[in-house]
């Protein structure tokens, strides 16, 4: 299963749905609680020796910084850069 986890300063979270990460993410740096704020795809993982679910990160994603009170265009991360 495909989720989306976000955060944004001390707040994070995980939805089914990338626009919902973004709205949340998004409300943590119009609030003033986040400078900048990450969304990024990842898939639910089955652990195989306790069987507990985690989520593993797919280095596909988001991020934007607040700057004058609003959010700047969310940008594509640069795979380069990981």
């Amino acid at each position: 299963m495909i989720v989306f986890l976000w955060d944004a300063g001390n707040a994070h979270g995980v939805t089914d749905d990338e626009s919902r990460a973004r709205q949340a993410a998004g409300a943590c740096l119009i609030s003033g609680q986040a400078t900048t704020a990450r969304v990024e795809r990842a898939v639910t993982v089955l652990g195989i020796c306790t069987l507990t679910t985690c989520y593993q990160r797919t280095g596909d994603g988001w991020s934007a910084r607040r700057r004058d009170g609003r959010i700047t265009r969310w940008q594509k991360f640069d795979p380069a850069a990981s």
